[in-house]
């Protein structure tokens, strides 16, 4: 009787340990080819472009920042984020254009515990930044930019996937990974 509680327990705890497990991330190459893995670094989307007013004229960002076990799969309908993720975002009006690396650098040194508005006025002339998190249910159709990487002194936006298979560790350029589907409505 001794026997059989212990393996039923320890069958128990392999079945919770197993339902806790994530699965792996699909991402789908232009090609058709899907390959799945684990996606290593800081997931980068986002888009900039010039803006202009009545009042004034100048450049406006909106960018997503994900650790990649966020990420459930990309596909043509954009990257779709594993329920309950909190993602990341940061919204940006400047003067001049804007420097994606630049934004992400100050993004991913932010504080995860809270929302961050302010200005700033080095080289910008008062660049208005605001940075969040929101609950992603829909795929972001975003433009995919790259993946961040820190070495501790600089940090450099690569455009392409770092993905961990089953066979390796592979590398897939941005071009490579499948366009995502225009909606009729925009």
């Amino acid at each position: 009787m001794t026997i059989r509680f212990c393996f039923v327990g320890l069958a128990l705890v392999v079945l919770i340990l197993d339902a806790s497990a994530q699965s792996p991330t699909t991402v789908k190459k232009n090609n058709g080819q899907l390959l799945k893995g684990s996606i290593q670094g800081a997931i980068i989307q986002g888009e900039s472009s010039a803006v202009k007013t009545d009042a004034s004229a100048g450049y406006g960002g909106l960018y997503y920042i994900a650790k990649g076990e966020q990420i459930e799969s990309i596909d043509e309908e954009g990257v779709h984020y594993r329920p309950g993720t909190r993602l990341r975002y940061v919204s940006i009006g400047q003067k001049q254009p804007i420097d994606d690396l630049e934004v992400i650098k100050m993004a991913v040194n932010l504080d995860n515990n809270f929302m961050a508005m302010f200005d700033y006025s080095n080289k910008h002339n008062m660049a208005s930044v605001k940075s969040d998190f929101m609950d992603m249910k829909t795929p972001s159709k975003l433009r995919l930019i790259g993946e961040y990487r820190n070495d501790g002194n600089s940090g450099a936006i690569i455009p392409a996937l770092q993905i961990n298979t089953a066979t390796g560790t592979i590398a897939v350029p941005i071009a490579d990974i499948v366009k995502f589907k225009v909606d009729p409505a925009r």
